[in-house]
């Protein structure tokens, strides 16, 4: 049986463990619809799990600062340690049963655990946790060592919980513009922008203040992400009502009065800029750049323009806001350090005409020309799927599966899989036509499709054997971009430099843009599988 196999095999068993270790002679039902277990003696009774405001939420779907309350059928043994329960990151299987069936935890499990605020009162044990990140598994595992007034538990308990990945179970800082640790900031910066992960709180507990404490005058609302380049969330502007002090290090900063609507706070947090000797009168600076096989040399730096959209990489002198505009539409990215990479999809035109403008913090800007042809005869093929950290071995067991979006035949003869920018890559060199909506398998030349070691290979998807590895000596496991070029070097799909956990693939999200290079999600590998 391979690894996959007997991962879902064993995390199928600890859930049906789980169910038996919950059932009881007599199960009473509980109002708060929580784990009942209604054993005699020292047993668990419920699990229920709220957020700071003592709401209660759904197991499966906890706010990101969560509270479990963990009751049970009798008051826990007095002991000056906290209770062994934890809370671990991920989910349950038999290896992490086994374990909490004798003591101590391996050191395996424990680098799992999610530090918590622990309390028991009687026969309550309270586990509060920090923001934790949306979708996160979880598991709270009660060790069968744990002991009550009248007794050990019968046997370990893995109980699944989960946090929601709504925006509603709760908001944390993610950014700040200008970013924390930016220098040189002009003294009359009008505004500082904070980018929040969800909706928009109270803004109560936000500021502004100079190195020696003094606060500055500003006033708070809330802004308009989306013309900073941020695409999700909400944002807070401040807006400066007094310049910033020269060469004086400034704090932006949120205390924990602000909450957000699940009751936790959304500090304490900072973030940092220096102001520079004065204002900036200098507008930002497009700096030449080495551009890729397949880009254009264009005065804001390198463009790249396929059937489908137009992706403009550039680096400023400075930290600017760039912002990308064609036929009215527009799209805006922030680069903190200079460095940013642009894309607007949705071409129908034979020939681009865009403007990009880079505004820097002292809102000075400079408007750059872009022009360029679009293809209109690129093979419509997309990278799909990629598996560059097999349970195999390696690189022999890596594949690239690629698709056919359109709706007529391609041939892939000629066409080329590499990992550089700067080169073309391997050659397919054997005539093959993938029919439209086919997936076809690109492998190393001992790539085995029933390997015991990995999910097997369907025996109608077709494989195209590209030499002794892919790419240049197979795909790294801590992630490397990979490109699809046709034999004149266009690129025609791409797949992101993105680490994988062994035994999983970097697969296409549903629904996304066709060529689209970053649409793509962690995901178990379904070769051939559309």
């Amino acid at each position: 049986m391979g690894r996959g196999m007997r991962y879902r095999s064993a995390l199928a068993s600890s859930l049906l463990c789980l169910s038996s270790c919950l059932q009881a002679p007599a199960p009473r039902p509980l109002e708060d619809g929580g784990i009942d277990a209604g054993a005699p003696g020292f047993a668990l009774e419920s699990v229920v799990v709220e957020d700071l405001t003592g709401t209660p939420w759904p197991a499966d779907a906890a706010p990101r600062q969560l509270v479990v309350l963990v009751r049970f059928t009798s008051p826990l043994a007095a002991s000056d340690d906290p209770p062994p329960v934890v809370l671990l990151e991920g989910s349950s299987d038999d290896a992490l049963l086994e374990d909490a069936a004798r003591a101590p935890l391996r050191a395996d499990t424990r680098a799992r655990e999610v530090p918590t605020e622990r309390t028991a009162h009687g026969a309550l044990l309270r586990l509060r946790a920090p923001r934790l990140p949306r979708g996160q598994p979880l598991t709270l595992l009660l060790p069968a060592w744990l002991e009550g007034e009248h007794g050990r538990l019968d046997a370990p308990l893995a109980i699944p919980l989960a946090v929601s990945d709504a925006p509603e179970a709760g908001t944390a800082p993610v950014g700040a513009w200008p970013a924390d640790g930016t220098t040189h900031v002009s003294t009359d910066l009008a505004s500082i922008a904070i980018h929040l992960d969800g909706p928009l709180p109270r803004l109560d507990g936000v500021g502004l203040r100079d190195e020696a404490g003094r606060s500055l005058e500003a006033s708070v609302a809330g802004g308009d992400c989306a013309s900073l380049g941020w695409l999700d969330g909400s944002c807070v502007v401040l807006t400066l009502e007094e310049p910033l002090r020269a060469h004086t290090e400034h704090t932006v900063w949120i205390s924990e009065a602000a909450k957000d609507q699940t009751g936790a706070p959304l500090g304490p947090w900072t973030s940092r800029l220096r102001a520079g000797p004065g204002p900036d009168r200098d507008p930002p600076v497009a700096l030449p750049l080495p551009c890729a096989l397949d880009e254009l040399t264009v005065p804001a730096g390198c463009a790249r323009v396929d059937d489908r959209s137009l992706t403009v990489r550039l680096t400023a002198s400075e930290p600017v806001l760039a912002r990308l505009a064609v036929l009215g539409r527009q799209v805006a990215r922030l680069a903190p350090r200079g460095e940013a990479t642009l894309r607007l999809e949705g071409l129908d035109r034979p020939e681009v005409e865009a403007t990009l403008t880079l505004e820097d913090l002292a809102g000075l800007r400079v408007e750059l020309p872009l022009h360029a042809p679009v293809p209109a005869d690129l093979p419509t093929v997309q990278i799909t799927e990629v598996r560059a950290n097999p349970y195999g071995p390696e690189p022999q067991q890596e594949y690239v599966e690629v698709e056919n979006f359109g709706d007529a035949p391609v041939e892939l003869l000629g066409l080329a899989l590499g990992d550089r920018l700067d080169a073309l890559g391997d050659l397919i060199t054997r005539p093959f036509t993938l029919a439209a909506g086919q997936r076809v398998l690109l492998v190393a030349d001992r790539f085995d499709p029933a390997d015991p070691e990995d999910d097997p290979v369907p025996a109608g998807v077709p494989l195209l054997r590209l030499g002794a590895s892919l790419a240049t000596s197979g795909l790294s496991n801590a992630g490397e971009a990979v490109y699809l070029r046709d034999a004149a070097g266009r690129r025609l799909a791409e797949a992101p430099a993105v680490a994988v956990p062994e035994g999983r693939c970097l697969v296409r999200a549903p629904g996304a843009p066709p060529r689209h290079p970053t649409a793509f999600v962690v995901d178990a590998c379904s070769p051939g599988d559309p």
